[in-house]
């Protein structure tokens, strides 16, 4: 595929701005009888080829930009429902309905790639903050050299215990991150009907399931804030972090707002939850929400859909987590045995 940027500017700040998505569109090509007249049915057999569309997949380019590749399993986006085919039903996506008599909800399609570009453009150049700060002068010597640490030992990964906030200081990451009550969202419309008719015989599973619920609807809320790169909304300065506050009112954001708004919303709903830094097959290193659900049950929360994924779950597409914090410490994951990815 070629791919031209705006004015034929190649330099990084242009191509880190552009907001091109890459669409790959999966196709199943089936041989169709064509009909024929009967003094030509045993002599003569037209067919044609036809294309029916099944799905597609969404990469923003400027993630294959920034990543220089991109290797993964993938979900194909499969439409519902999809004439003339069905899809097996499996116990691989059925993550909020086991406690319930509830259909098992449909296996994902799938598809293998890799994503690179050719030739090989210039990466974008890391920025070095050097920015004045009101934390404690012996809490931020503690964390730089804490930072410096980890980066020795992993290289590849983009550790953080501080960030900008949108005056331009150094903030540690827990500063954003405190309980916030979301929005008034119905639940009982979005309520199957078991779970609804088992309030009586089995509350304490309904209630799970109405929390659940709950959660979903909360996550889908905040993934449908449209979502503002910081290279274009502060073109040649450093990621910038808003509050939740700040963020609401801007109504537009990258990951990390999506991230700050939906587990602060989270941790008022009494979840345990954490922001996490780690790496996706979509966009390289991402930053998103992990939530425990249950004795050493763990859910990764996209932003970007607001769908929540076990970190058992085969086809998750967070590869790894390296960095965890909420608003209490700022961790590296390495440490947490209890984690465990399906890897890649």
């Amino acid at each position: 595929m070629k791919k031209k940027p705006p004015d034929n500017d190649f330099t990084s700040t242009s191509l880190q701005r552009c907001r091109d998505i890459i669409y790959i569109n999966v196709f199943d090509e089936v041989e169709v009888n064509l009909p024929i007249i009967e003094r030509e049915r045993e002599q003569t057999i037209h067919k044609r080829i036809s294309r029916n569309w099944l799905g597609s997949i969404r990469i923003p380019f400027a993630n294959v930009y920034i990543n220089s590749r991109l290797e993964g399993t993938y979900i194909v986006n499969v439409p519902s429902p999809l004439l003339g085919y069905t899809r097996d039903r499996g116990s691989s996506q059925a993550r909020f309905y086991s406690n319930a008599n509830l259909d098992v909800p449909l296996n994902p399609s799938l598809l293998r790639m890799f994503i690179t570009m050719e030739p090989q453009l210039i990466p974008p150049e890391t920025l070095v903050q050097t920015l004045d700060s009101t934390e404690s002068f012996e809490l931020l010597n503690h964390a730089r050299e804490w930072v410096q640490e980890l980066i020795t030992a992993f290289p590849d990964r983009d550790y953080k215990a501080t960030v900008s906030d949108i005056t331009g200081r150094a903030v540690f990451i827990t500063r954003f991150l405190h309980p916030l009550t979301p929005p008034p969202l119905s639940i009982d419309d979005s309520l199957p009907p078991q779970v609804a008719a088992s309030t009586t015989a089995a509350p304490l599973a309904a209630n799970e399931d109405r929390s659940n619920i709950q959660s979903q609807r909360v996550a889908r809320f905040v993934s449908m804030i449209p979502f503002l790169s910081d290279s274009i909304a502060f073109p040649g300065i450093c990621d910038i972090w808003e509050t939740s506050a700040q963020f609401l009112q801007t109504m537009a954001g990258d990951d990390e707002e999506h991230a700050v708004l939906l587990n602060n919303y989270f941790t008022s709903l009494n979840k345990r939850a954490w922001i996490a830094l780690g790496k996706s097959i979509y966009s390289g290193p991402c930053c998103f929400v992990l939530t425990q659900e249950g004795d050493r049950k763990f859910s990764c929360w996209s932003v970007s859909d607001g769908v929540g994924v076990s970190t058992r779950d085969t086809w998750n597409q967070i590869q790894n987590i390296y960095l965890l914090a909420n608003e209490e410490n700022v961790r590296n994951s390495n440490c947490l045995t209890l984690i465990r990815l399906g890897m890649h």
